[in-house]
């Protein structure tokens, strides 16, 4: 589970890639993109949960509440731990934490 951890924050760089085709170069998701879409996927989580009302659905909406929240503090924390201020989050421009 750490390496496909790790092999997604390589991926996350917050420097340009010099891969793209026909020498353009492309540009990778940032950091910050990845923790709004994180977020985005919370929060979407969390609206499945309060919409289902089958035993097996409400299980099913727990994981994904549960899985998506796991994501989203884990890319909250590498920001901070970068030093950058994490999408809409002035408590850590402050270093208040």
């Amino acid at each position: 589970m750490r390496n496909t951890w790790t092999q997604l924050m390589n991926r996350l760089s917050l420097r340009p890639s010099s891969e793209a085709k026909g020498g353009v170069r492309a540009h990778r998701p940032t950091l910050h993109a990845a923790v709004e879409a994180a977020r985005q996927e919370w929060l979407g989580a969390r609206a499945y949960f309060e919409t289902v009302s089958e035993p097996e659905l409400v299980d099913h909406a727990i994981f994904l509440v549960e899985a998506a929240e796991k994501k989203y503090m884990y890319l909250l924390k590498k920001v901070r731990e970068q030093g950058l201020v994490a999408p809409g989050d002035e408590t850590s421009a402050v270093g208040l934490r």
